[in-house]
């Protein structure tokens, strides 16, 4: 026997394979032994001799995807004495159509119209491509040359449509950002914009206690107000990188006894391809969403059907944010003590820490995108004269001893009497559904003046108040002297820790779950 080659079962060997050698003159023998599988050792047939080379690939074409380029061409075939199936190899270059080109795919065996994917590549990034067609030896000369650039493709879907919310949007919508005509915009998470084509702006109302009137971000003052046009009208959109969701709405007031019908048409914003619709609104007097997720910058275009025109009143970015009140907590010390062996270690921070005068840090593959980012607070550590750093209250660090309380910290974040400090809490994308997250939050007094402290879970992009809780009188909780105070919340919030009784405001520590 010349040589031993050992077939490896696969799409290759499926379609049919070729196995060539050069050989000196001589007598031989052909062996096919079965190594794996549950048929036999195959051979179709045995042929002498190398011939010509397959005729050049023809009719080569790319397509450009995201991350990825599709090649298709027309089939070589056999121009000597044996025709059959033709292997090929894929080259690219980036340099230019006349090379140089790199193999970046050889003996692509295929049956019926060849075809091949590359998707080592990058969006935005130009490539060209050849192939040739090989067989028994021989190759044939490269095709011609093709160009492409993958793109990052736009994806839009029509989630749901929604005329149950009315006019109260901070109850399902604009955690990321919202832009309403005459009623205010605030747009400032992730990239999110908005850019208004070919529309007119006019106010029916200023002020109006009707609930299908959008609010102002506070909730405190309701206004009907429209952009407009008598055809049709255009708003480029981007949404924001930390969620898809975007929701446009559409309020049919005053048609004067003329009910106005519109559609919707999402469209990509640089090829202007339909994504998605047209969708017809009609008899929305009341005020309706259409809640959509798109990937990447859309043009929604909104074209009159029926009545004076067409119209649109607010532009909402993500879904709503959202926190509740769970639980407080003076049972748990925060160092490590007989009934918290491991400090708060045992049931908080897995998320996620953030201590006063001591490492903090976030899970690489938690849902925080950062530390919290203070305003309106002061830092300060405790005199020594008030604490030894091994009192129930005092915070252990993350990676001291599980067996010693000697290295607590004591030191707080704190604002003067009546005023309030803030962190601004940071996740990753926002998904839709959100996921439901918990945040923990560690006051304490070893100055023994009765603070109370009251925490606000904000909205951060309204400033409303999505739940509070109000702690214990901190200097009658004995020797721990400090308690949790746990929540809820999805979405961009903020902490509001205010000080409603005793000298100071203050927070020793926030811990994520």
């Amino acid at each position: 026997m010349y040589s031993t080659v050992t077939v490896t079962p696969g799409t290759a060997f499926a379609n049919g394979e070729y196995e060539v050698w050069t050989i000196p003159s001589g007598d031989y023998t052909v062996t096919a032994t079965k190594v794996s599988g549950t048929s036999n050792a195959v051979i179709s047939g045995v042929f002498f001799g190398g011939g010509s080379a397959p005729t050049i690939p023809g009719g080569l074409a790319a397509s450009s995807n995201n991350a990825a380029v599709n090649l298709t061409w027309t089939a070589s075939t056999k121009t000597g004495a044996v025709n059959g199936p033709v292997s090929y190899r894929i080259k690219r270059s980036t340099v230019g159509a006349s090379g140089p080109f790199t193999d970046i795919k050889t003996g692509v065996s295929v049956i019926g119209s060849p075809s091949y994917n590359d998707t080592t590549v990058t969006n935005g990034d130009t490539y060209w491509y050849v192939v040739s067609g090989y067989q028994g030896g021989t190759e044939s000369a490269n095709s011609t040359a093709v160009e492409a650039m993958p793109i990052a493709v736009t994806k839009a879907t029509l989630v749901t449509t929604d005329t149950t919310t009315l006019g109260n949007w901070q109850q399902n919508y604009g955690d990321q950002g919202y832009d309403m005509e005459a009623n205010g915009s605030n747009v400032p998470v992730g990239g999110a914009s908005v850019a208004l084509l070919n529309a007119s702006s006019y106010t029916f109302l200023s002020s109006t206690t009707a609930t299908n009137a959008l609010y102002n971000a506070a909730a405190t003052n309701r206004v009907e107000a429209v952009w407009y046009s008598s055809t049709a009208e255009t708003f480029t959109v981007t949404p924001s990188a930390s969620s898809p969701e975007v929701a446009l709405y559409l309020d049919d007031y005053n048609n004067g006894g003329n009910p106005r019908s519109e559609t919707v048409t999402v469209e990509d914003a640089a090829s202007n391809a339909v994504l998605v619709g047209p969708t017809t609104v009609s008899a929305f007097t009341g005020g309706e969403y259409l809640v959509y997720n798109i990937t990447g910058p859309v043009k929604f275009v909104v074209t009159k059907t029926a009545g004076a025109n067409a119209i649109v009143s607010g532009i909402f970015f993500g879904p709503a944010a959202t926190a509740s009140y769970i639980s407080t907590d003076s049972v748990t010390t925060a160092n490590i003590t007989v009934g918290s062996p491991n400090g708060w270690r045992s049931l908080y921070g897995s998320a996620g820490y953030d201590i006063a005068n001591s490492a903090s840090a976030v899970a690489a593959a938690g849902y925080l995108s950062g530390l919290p980012t203070l305003t309106g607070g002061t830092f300060y550590v405790y005199s020594p004269s008030l604490d030894d750093n091994t009192q129930p209250y005092s915070v252990i660090p993350a990676a001291a001893s599980a067996t010693s309380a000697s290295s607590g910290v004591d030191a707080t974040w704190y604002v003067g009497g009546g005023g309030s400090e803030t962190f601004n809490v940071v996740t990753k994308t926002i998904p839709v559904p959100q996921v439901t997250h918990e945040v923990s939050i560690y006051v304490m007094d070893p100055s023994n003046v009765a603070v109370i402290d009251t925490i606000n879970i904000l909205d951060a992009n309204t400033g409303n108040v999505l739940a509070t809780q109000a702690s214990d009188t901190l200097g009658s909780l004995g020797a721990t002297h400090g308690e949790f105070i746990n929540f809820h919340f999805t979405g961009h919030v903020k902490i509001q820790v205010v000080n409603t009784q005793g000298i100071n405001a203050v927070v020793s520590a926030l811990f994520f779950e």
